[in-house]
């Protein structure tokens, strides 16, 4: 089925869905298939209460696949992504991602068109003027672990190199690790290894 309007622009589009947003995660979209409810798309304006505008992917709606030794909620599953306006001057735009009690991962791949390595992992470029990583303990307390601008990459942790017993094959120069045979810290410099200590 298509459906199409020429003459529709950003801010009015072909296909507009409202529902009561008294309550929370009221999905405008469901989607399923013939094992159950797959995702959710949901849109929200929150501008009484929290400030922020709410696009929710929400996976598993009903939690059929969630932990059985806790409660579970609509939306637990999701990623949202917020703009956020409690300095209208300066909004920001957030992306959450909830439910990943284990770990989320972000991978990028090759596709199967001839390759040698069909579904190989392949790299992610980030353009930004800077950015900042933080972890947080089981004590709940925030940290910075890493700023990275225009001018240096500045850890605020001790940084581990790679544990070998001998050095890496097809090494470049400034390539760096510890020995753990020799107990030395080692520089791939000018076409040859190094100790540096």
């Amino acid at each position: 089925m298509d459906i199409e309007d020429p003459d529709a622009t950003l801010s009015d589009g072909v296909l507009n869905i409202k529902v009561d947003q008294s309550g929370y995660n009221r999905a405008q979209i469901m989607c399923e298939d013939s094992n159950g409810k797959a995702f959710s798309m949901i849109g929200e304006m929150d501008d009484v209460n929290q400030m922020r505008d709410k696009f929710i992917v929400t996976l598993d709606p009903d939690n059929i696949h969630s932990p059985t030794n806790q409660a579970n909620y609509p939306g637990d599953y999701g990623i949202y992504y917020l703009k956020e306006y409690n300095d209208i001057e300066n909004p920001n735009i957030e992306m959450n991602v909830f439910g990943a009690k284990d770990a989320f991962k972000l991978r990028v791949f090759d596709d199967n068109n001839g390759n040698t390595d069909p579904y190989g992992y392949k790299p992610m470029e980030l353009y930004v003027e800077n950015f900042t990583i933080h972890a947080r303990d089981a004590y709940n307390t925030t940290s910075e672990v890493l700023a990275v601008d225009l001018t240096e990459a500045q850890f605020q942790v001790p940084i581990k190199n790679a544990n070998l017993s001998a050095d890496p094959s097809n090494p470049v120069n400034g390539w760096q690790y510890y020995n753990t045979t020799t107990h030395k810290l080692r520089l791939y410099a000018n076409g040859a290894w190094v100790d540096l200590n």
